[in-house]
């Protein structure tokens, strides 16, 4: 019994987000800092007032960013965490990169209050399930 705990939390994933800003960019990505790979139950997200549950294509294509003085065009790049696929301990993946073609902390702190998302996991166990969001 013991050792079958042991294993468990041998291998029991630990997800967080992080956001890196630059000059004209910001990028939220995930990390495993587990000890296991994480086993995804759901992803949703959150874009200003649209709500997304477990997107299975592009949810940011119709993005417009509210809230700034001027129409402001930007790129950007995403993954989705799609139900049933994994992300390794020690994996970090990159969730969602903005990059808008001027300089400005006004537009990066606008993504920040626009986007939010939870993501739900399991270790490969499916023993315990976790949530981590922002």
């Amino acid at each position: 019994m013991a050792g079958r705990k042991h294993n468990r939390l041998s291998v029991r994933p630990f997800v967080i987000s992080h956001i890196e800003r630059d000059k004209n960019a910001i990028l939220i990505y995930l990390r495993n800092d587990g000890l296991g790979p994480a086993l995804i139950k759901g992803f949703y997200v959150k874009l200003g007032n649209k709500e997304v549950v477990n997107p299975n294509n592009d949810p940011y294509k119709n993005w417009v960013l509210s809230g700034a003085r001027e129409i402001t065009s930007f790129e950007y790049e995403y993954f989705i965490p799609t139900v049933n696929s994994t992300i390794k301990a020690n994996d970090k993946v990159q969730l969602l990169k903005v990059t808008f073609g001027k300089e400005g902390d006004e537009l990066l702190d606008l993504v920040e209050e626009q986007f939010s998302f939870r993501i739900t996991y399991t270790s490969m166990y499916e023993d315990k399930l976790c949530t981590w969001g922002v």
